[in-house]
């Protein structure tokens, strides 16, 4: 039984955060929080360029191809940086 990451989600880990790092700052969500959206079009998208939004979704069906935990991971990271949006 595997417990941990593989290299692969560590390395995603690691992308994503420092992703999160850049649009996802504490001023930039203090500035967000009062919009009903609460969320940056510009953000999302470069989180959809990375392709986070389809980690999970079968390739067959446009997406990563990827695993529940491999969504885990990114949520994780969204979740360390207080990053709003759709996800």
């Amino acid at each position: 039984m595997l417990i941990g990451f593989t290299s692969e989600q560590s390395q995603l880990r690691d992308a994503a955060r420092a992703l999160l790092a850049e649009i996802s700052s504490e001023d930039r969500v203090r500035a967000l929080m009062p919009d009903p959206a609460g969320t940056d079009p510009d953000a999302w998208r470069q989180l959809g360029e990375l392709g986070l939004p389809g980690i999970a979704v079968p390739e067959q069906f446009g997406g990563g191809g990827g695993f529940l935990v491999d969504q885990g991971v990114v949520l994780e990271e969204m979740g360390r940086a207080l990053c709003g949006g759709p996800y």
